[in-house]
């Protein structure tokens, strides 16, 4: 009986705005409105925070930026969409976008892709597909990082987590 008494209690406490007296007794149509777009849970926001909690316990000392990007990479759905995509379109929009680079930035940028895709979003392939400067004791050509990133892009393999994703955000 005290326990169900403090729970009381308790309840009063936290929602008292939501009862006889509160402020949101008796609300106006307008907020009603607004209260529409308020989700009932808080699946994703606490999805969020404990794949960020996963993170920094595997790589803790890694950036705010680094443990962002694959948060957002998965809630914006990127992996859907390219796979979507087909290869020509990938190629032709990585094309576009090198056609006034130098070769040294194109290797940069090339390179950077590659090194995001292997170290940030984790992504597994064949160890030749990340090598960037040397490979079989040749130089890496700038058609071979080109290559390279086709082939990380049509792979898109993303680690275990985004499919605990799906579930939870298709479950809302």
């Amino acid at each position: 009986m005290q326990m169900a008494a403090a729970t009381c209690k308790s309840l009063k406490e936290k929602v008292k705005d939501h009862l006889p007296g509160g402020k949101f007794e008796n609300v106006t149509a307008e907020v009603q409105i607004q209260m529409k777009s308020v989700i009932p849970h808080n699946k994703l926001p606490e999805w969020i925070f404990g794949y960020l909690d996963w993170l920094l316990k595997h790589r803790p000392n890694s950036t705010r930026l680094a443990n962002e990007a694959p948060i957002v990479y998965k809630l914006n759905k990127t992996s859907e969409w390219l796979h979507k995509k087909r290869a020509l379109e990938v190629k032709a929009k990585i094309e576009i976008k090198f056609q006034q680079k130098s070769k040294t930035q194109k290797r940069k940028i090339l390179t950077s892709q590659i090194k995001f895709r292997q170290l940030v979003l984790e992504q597994s392939a064949d160890k030749k597909t990340f090598q960037i400067s040397i490979f079989e004791g040749k130089s890496v050509t700038v058609d071979m990082l080109m290559s390279n990133l086709e082939i990380l892009i049509r792979l898109e393999n993303v680690p275990e987590v985004e499919e605990e994703v799906e579930e939870t955000l298709t479950e809302e």
